[in-house]
């Protein structure tokens, strides 16, 4: 067996992802992390020089004793035991580090992706094989590629035991994904609370895994949102939908089904994330209601700061986020796997984490990011800033609420974003005119996510909610004040304004969409003087998830009165 047929298979092997990296702009970024003409460059290099190896091919002909010059250079080569184990194994640690290198960028296994990377594997394996095998005798290839072939069909038959096991044992019948670390208890401490946080394995916190199907007679309730459904800084039983679940289960009646309700909040989610968490939950979970809890001065613009300026930017971002939301060819196979789900939700994650996390700053408790107030990662944000982010930097340092970030005895994205995007809490409920055009767009984009989440919900025979979660700087005076001593720009209208309720009122009444917004109540019982936010966290108390708890139970009472058990509300 000569070096030549392997040489060819392998090039020829090569030239597909050269294409697609090539020709597929739009692949790119998924492949380089980024577009620039470098990287083009370096693809079309890479393509030239396999052209350029199209005439060496010929070439290499076997002379009279059936060897080429490669073949004697390979047998050569296997004497020198550290360039055999070198050559050997350098494409096999190559694409290795590829695909580490994806999953940590976070690229999506499309179909393109997936064809790539197992070509790729192709030729790497074409090299060892070629190494191992040129200029051996036959009968020692025969004995070599049975023995790969034994241990390749055992292998294989695990991977089927496995499979077939997990099967009948429901082993994760459905993944997490993306929701939250599973099987986390670990305990969460502040200057403003101190609580455990324990999430099942699917990465939701409840106590038991949720089962495709609710229990006999149960109506399903599937809550989305972020921090404030998570129940940041509140036990469990403590957050709004548990709180909700209580109250339903407490008024239970002859008219009134028996309730389940699920809490997929995230901390950090965006209604680009909700659309995504919409898609599996109604795939996975078969809900009667979802409700969406929007936070408002928060989940708009979906990506602060706004920077949409014309219905082509709004196109462009909708069809980026619904691409993200639906799940590819590739992936809906690797959610029929047990061994796939676990490497895409369990050790992908985990190595995303381990190469982005490391900063000088203590981890968080719930995801063990790095803290944005490490130096690393605030150098390189204050880099890209203005001279007011710097000086603000530097008035907050003085002030020793940089230390207390990092230390975690206030929320350290707070002081972050008073330090990068002062103005941001009163843009955020465009208190403005000039606030109103700057984030019109972004309305614009929002309303399309909550009419992509109708569609999907209605094709599920879902019905869904939007829940108006108010903001503590839409709500509370002594909020607003605690902004202005962190250096935001604030002004009187943020805890009087109802332009995004407005907005959100308007946009549920175009979409036939229920809109539940508690923001007088919210006003009326702070004016009173109810702590409904924590003193140097922006999140809700228990008395807050508590209110928030008793606006969303009737409307939901009333739409597990109107049918039975199993039908559409």
């Amino acid at each position: 067996m000569n070096a030549h047929r392997f040489l060819q298979l392998t090039y020829w092997l090569l030239w597909p992802p050269a294409l697609v990296a090539i020709t597929r702009r739009s692949l790119s970024p998924d492949l380089f992390g980024y577009w620039s003409y470098r990287a083009f460059a370096i693809a079309a290099c890479a393509a030239g020089v396999l052209a350029a190896a199209t005439l060496l091919l010929w070439k290499l002909r076997p002379d009279e004793d059936g060897r080429t010059v490669l073949d004697r250079a390979i047998v050569a080569l296997r004497r020198v035991a550290w360039a055999r184990w070198l050559v050997g194994w350098l494409p096999l640690c190559a694409w290795l580090a590829l695909v580490f290198y994806m999953a940590v960028i976070d690229v999506p296994l499309t179909l393109p992706v997936t064809i790539c990377l197992v070509d790729l594997l192709c030729g790497t394996l074409c090299v060892a094989a070629a190494v191992a095998l040129v200029g051996r005798p036959r009968r020692e290839v025969r004995l070599a590629l049975m023995k790969c072939g034994a241990a390749a069909g055992g292998a294989l038959i695990t991977v089927a035991a496995i499979e077939v096991a997990a099967a009948v044992m429901g082993w994760s019948s459905h993944g997490e994904w993306d929701v939250n670390p599973p099987n986390l208890n670990v305990r969460f401490q502040t200057a403003d609370f101190d609580t455990t946080v324990i999430t099942n394995a699917q990465g939701l916190r409840e106590p038991e895994l949720i089962s495709p199907r609710a229990a006999t007679g149960a109506r399903r309730i599937v809550i989305i949102g972020d921090s404030m459904t998570f129940g940041w800084g509140v036990a469990a039983a403590e957050s709004y939908p548990q709180v909700t679940a209580q109250l339903l289960r407490a008024q239970r009646d002859e008219q009134l089904a028996p309730v389940e309700i699920v809490n997929m909040g995230r901390p950090g989610a965006n209604p680009n994330d909700y659309l995504r968490f919409l898609n599996r939950a109604v795939a996975d979970l078969s809900p009667d209601i979802v409700v969406i809890g929007f936070l408002v001065g928060n989940d708009c613009p979906v990506s602060a700061p706004a920077d949409l300026h014309s219905d082509e930017d709004v196109q462009r971002e909708f069809a980026r986020y619904l691409d993200e939301a639906t799940a590819g060819r590739s992936e809906n196979i690797a959610l029929q796997s047990f061994l796939a789900r676990l490497v895409y939700t369990r050790l992908l994650p985990a190595m995303r984490r381990a190469a982005n996390g490391r900063d000088e700053g203590r981890r968080g408790a719930i995801f063990g990011e790095a803290n944005p107030l490490g130096p690393a990662l605030l150098q390189r944000d204050l880099a890209a800033a203005d001279s007011n982010a710097r000086e603000q930097h530097q008035r907050l340092l003085r002030s020793g609420w940089v230390d207390k970030g990092l230390e975690w005895r206030i929320n350290p994205w707070l002081v972050h974003s008073a330090m990068l995007h002062a103005d941001g809490p009163a843009e955020s409920l465009a208190t403005g005119p000039a606030d109103r055009t700057a984030i019109e767009h972004e309305w614009r984009l929002c309303a399309k996510l909550f009419r992509e989440m109708k569609r999907v919900a209605e094709e599920s025979d879902a019905e869904l909610i939007v829940l108006a979660i108010p903001h503590a700087h839409a709500v509370s005076n002594r909020w607003v004040t605690f902004l202005g001593q962190l250096g935001c720009q604030i002004n009187d209208q943020m805890t009087s304004s109802t332009v995004i309720n407005d907005w959100i009122r308007e946009m549920g009444s175009q979409q036939n969409l229920v809109v539940v917004d508690p923001l007088s109540q919210f006003r009326e019982l702070d004016a009173a003087g109810d702590d409904l936010y924590f003193q140097t966290d922006d999140h809700m108390t228990p008395r807050g998830h508590q209110l928030l708890a008793k606006t969303l139970a009737p409307v939901l009472a009333e739409y597990l009165k109107t049918a039975p058990a199993g039908d559409t509300p």
